[in-house]
């Protein structure tokens, strides 16, 4: 493009990078993309503070949310699928709201053995937005293709409707045939 990249653009290009590759923890990180970063960094992005801002900076009405969520997690399939949900209430509760639940979805995939994890988000028509992820080689599209969605091999969605306990019922159904 004949732009040359200063320190502003080169924040924006790394702050993108990173997040794309979950702070380079992702199987999308190549060496290419390290070159690219190790560049970005080279022309004045500063790579502390936006993996700081971007990973370890928590609001207080998110960490209050995560406590409420991973207090209800549930375990299925001999402990190789964990399940959170987030309730309307548990939003009233915290302070917190829909913008700051992304972090949740992968913290389920974090749990030692976990192959799936689940996060079900109560909207305000009472259905759920459902995220799914995936370790191994379990593909989280196919999951959420069998209830109307999609995504990518390690991280997919869809939504079902409920009430919860109706929600995570048709969730697990289909889990539990590519658990086995």
């Amino acid at each position: 493009m004949g732009v040359k990249i200063d320190k502003m653009i080169a924040n924006c290009l790394y702050t993108g990078i990173s997040t794309d590759t979950g702070c380079f923890r992702y199987s999308n990180t190549t060496a290419r993309t390290l070159r690219m970063a190790s560049e970005l960094i080279e022309l004045g992005a500063d790579s502390f503070f936006i993996n700081t801002v971007m990973f370890e900076t928590k609001s207080r009405t998110y960490m209050r949310l995560e406590a409420l969520v991973m207090d209800k997690m549930e375990m299925y399939f001999d402990d190789r699928c964990c399940v959170v949900y987030i309730t309307r209430e548990m939003f009233e509760k915290s302070g917190s709201n829909e913008n700051e639940t992304d972090p949740i979805a992968s913290k389920t995939r974090q749990i030692e053995g976990v192959l799936v994890g689940v996060t079900l988000r109560e909207r305000a028509d009472g259905s759920f937005k459902v995220s799914v992820r995936t370790n191994a080689d379990l593909n989280a599209s196919d999951i959420c293709a069998c209830l109307g969605g999609g995504g990518h091999p390690k991280a997919g969605g869809c939504q079902v409707d409920g009430p919860l306990e109706d929600a995570k019922a048709k969730v697990l159904e289909v889990i539990g045939k590519f658990l086995g």
